[in-house]
C-alpha cells in the first residue's frame, strides 16, 4: 500500500498554526519558501496562494508579482522528514512493516491482513480516516508492487486497489509517464520523444546510466513495431569535462546504428 501526502508541508504548518484548511491564518495567500542562490523558491502553496498564481518551484519575486499580498513561512525539510518517519511508525497498525518514501510519502506492507480490516476498501477508508482526522490530505492505493501502489496513489484514481490477479499493465496504461518513477530530467526527454503515457504509441525500451554517480544517462524509446527506436542522453549535472566520459560509455552501450543516431 503507497500513501501520498501531498500537503506535508502546508498540512504541518496549518497544525502548528491551529487552523483548519482555508480557516484562519490559511484563508490568505501563502507560501513555504526556500532560499536559493537565485532567490526564495517556492516549495508549496496553500489554496488562496494557488488561486493567485504562487506554484511550486517558481521565484517568490514572479509569484508576488501575480500575487502581491501572498505571504510567506520559511520551508521546513527537516521538520517534514522528521514526522514523516514518526508517521511512518505509526502506519504499522495497518502491516507489519512500513518504510518512509521521502518527502511525502510512506509504504506499508498488508500482504495478507487486509482482511483484518474487512477488506481492501474497507482498509483504505480506515487510512484516509484516521489521517484526514489528524489533518492530513492523503491519497492511498494497493497494488501488488510497491510501483504499482505508488503510480496508482499519485496518478490512478482515488482509493485504487490492484489486485495481484488483475493485468497491471493494463490497469496502469493510462497513466502518465511521471507514473514510472523516474527522475524529471529523464520525463522531460521522454515527453520530447512523445511519451506522454506509460503505455500506447510510445514505450520506453530501456534506460542506462553512462556515468557512475548517475549525472548521466541513456533513454531509449520505441513507437510501435518496425518503428526504428529513437534515443537521447540524459545529462543531469554532468558538465563539458565530464563530455569524453559520457561519449565513451556510450560506445560501450549501444551499437554503430544507435550511435549514429545519437550524434
Amino acid at each position: 500500500m503507497a500513501l501520498w501526502l501531498a500537503r506535508l508541508a502546508l498540512d504541518r504548518w496549518r497544525h502548528a498554526q491551529g487552523c483548519a484548511r482555508g480557516e484562519g491564518p490559511d484563508a490568505v495567500p501563502l507560501a513555504l519558501v526556500t532560499e536559493t542562490a537565485h532567490g526564495p523558491r517556492i516549495d508549496a502553496a496553500n489554496d488562496a496562494g494557488t488561486e493567485g498564481g504562487a506554484a511550486p518551484g517558481m521565484r517568490l519575486a514572479d509569484a508576488r508579482t501575480l500575487c502581491p499580498a501572498l505571504q510567506v513561512v520559511p520551508s521546513d525539510p527537516a521538520g517534514d522528514l522528521a514526522f514523516l518517519e514518526r508517521l511512518a511508525l505509526w502506519a504499522r497498525r495497518w502491516g507489519p512493516w512500513s518504510a518512509m518514501d521521502a518527502p511525502d510519502g510512506l509504504l506499508v506492507d498488508v500482504t495478507a491482513v487486509a482482511h483484518l480490516f474487512g477488506g481492501e476498501q474497507a482498509l483504505l477508508a480506515d487510512v484516509h480516516q484516521r489521517l484526514e482526522a489528524r489533518g492530513l490530505a492523503v491519497r492511498a492505493a494497493i497494488g501488488p508492487t510497491a510501483g504499482a501502489a505508488w503510480a496508482l496513489a499519485r496518478h490512478g484514481p482515488p482509493g485504487a486497489i490492484l489486485s495481484p490477479g488483475e493485468d497491471v499493465i493494463a490497469r496502469l496504461a493510462a497513466l502518465p509517464v511521471a507514473a514510472l518513477r523516474l527522475d524529471d530530467d529523464v520525463l522531460l526527454v521522454l515527453r520530447r520523444l512523445g511519451l506522454n503515457r506509460t503505455s500506447g504509441g510510445a514505450r520506453v525500451e530501456f534506460t542506462a546510466p553512462l556515468l557512475p554517480d548517475g549525472s548521466a544517462y541513456l533513454v531509449v524509446t520505441s513507437h510501435g513495431p518496425g518503428a526504428p527506436p529513437q534515443a537521447a542522453v540524459v545529462v543531469a549535472g554532468a558538465g563539458p569535462s565530464a563530455r569524453p566520459a559520457v561519449a565513451a560509455q556510450l560506445a560501450l552501450t549501444t551499437d554503430e546504428g544507435l550511435q549514429e543516431e545519437l550524434a
